[in-house]
């Protein structure tokens, strides 16, 4: 995951706030918008393609999207092939269908969802390493990573919130409404069976961040994928899903 960055500016803050709701699922999709103020948001579903709920998961993947997640995959990876090639590193086999192979595989930390998920998420999957202990390409496929999480911000989740604002528009939902709202609504409760566990958790997860940034001499761009919070992440367990056909026959192999 992306690092924090303690400059305090506004961008800065932003950024942050940025990569912590799309590592916790929290960014505000429709089924989250609809349980935290149904009065305003009627219904879960996705407003491009009209077809499924739109969860966390989903906006990745929906077929209306302007740039889809393979263009992203593919463009990503041209510049991680520009780089090997500069420092002539070479690989005897086809390692850009084994990478599709690995990021369209099912995750075992993303419910519903598939590595690229992982990778949205700015998580690097040891898998995507392909087995080659050598430092620089193991840096050059952290950066391939990083890549498509910035992308998939700037090309797909941008783009989302432009056709969702314009949408909020067509219906008469207005920033003085939605500000209202949140004087009495919270999201995080919503996310699960116990708010207050998930509360718990997501204190949990920044103290053990922010707290091995302080205390270790470390880059912090490491913190976010290198320390582990597998220990603290009881998702199943806090957070209720309703199974998607959609999502689990997804294949960027298609």
């Amino acid at each position: 995951m992306k690092a924090f960055n303690d400059e305090n500016t506004d961008k800065n803050n932003f950024d942050n706030a940025y990569n912590v709701k799309i590592f916790l699922e929290i960014l505000p999709v429709a089924t989250l918008l609809n349980k935290r103020n149904p009065e305003l948001y009627e219904s879960g579903r996705c407003i491009r393609c009209n077809y499924t709920t739109e969860t966390w998961t989903h906006i990745w993947i929906c077929d209306q999207t302007e740039t889809s997640i393979i263009q992203i995959i593919n463009a990503v990876f041209e510049n991680l092939k520009n780089k090997l090639d500069k420092i002539d590193f070479r690989i005897n086999y086809n390692f850009h269908a084994s990478l599709l192979y690995i990021l369209n595989e099912k995750s075992k930390v993303v419910f519903n969802g598939r590595i690229f998920h992982e990778a949205i998420k700015g998580i690097v999957n040891e898998r995507l390493f392909l087995e080659i202990e050598d430092k620089v390409f193991k840096d050059n496929i952290a950066s391939f990573v990083e890549d498509i999480h910035d992308m998939a911000r700037k090309f797909m989740w941008s783009e989302r919130c432009k056709r969702f604002i314009e949408w909020e528009i067509r219906q008469g939902i207005t920033k003085q409404m939605k500000k209202a709202s949140k004087l009495y609504k919270s999201s995080l409760p919503s996310l699960g069976h116990d708010g207050k566990k998930k509360n718990i958790f997501i204190s949990d997860v920044l103290q053990r961040w922010t707290g091995h940034y302080l205390n270790n001499d470390v880059a912090a761009k490491n913190i976010w994928y290198e320390l582990g919070v597998e220990d603290l992440w009881k998702y199943n367990s806090l957070v209720t899903f309703r199974p998607s056909y959609y999502s689990s026959n997804f294949s960027i192999l298609d």
